[in-house]
């Protein structure tokens, strides 16, 4: 594995090139699942009686 990195190092590339690798890169760190899920519309991740002023101390007024 450190070879082939040495290797993609010492070639010579286009700035396209670069940055393909680059992009590829981070979509391999990030990975494509967490992009897929951050852009997927739907439903809201906290709900709204936990989030701050979901109760009677955090200034929600409750009926009586």
């Amino acid at each position: 594995m450190k070879n082939e990195i040495d290797k993609l190092f010492q070639q010579e590339m286009t700035r396209k090139e670069f940055l393909q690798y680059a992009g590829s890169a981070l979509l391999f760190a990030v990975g494509i699942g967490s992009i897929l899920k951050a852009f997927r519309p739907g439903k809201s991740q906290a709900d709204s009686s936990l989030s701050y002023g979901g109760s009677a101390y955090g200034g929600a007024s409750q009926p009586s």
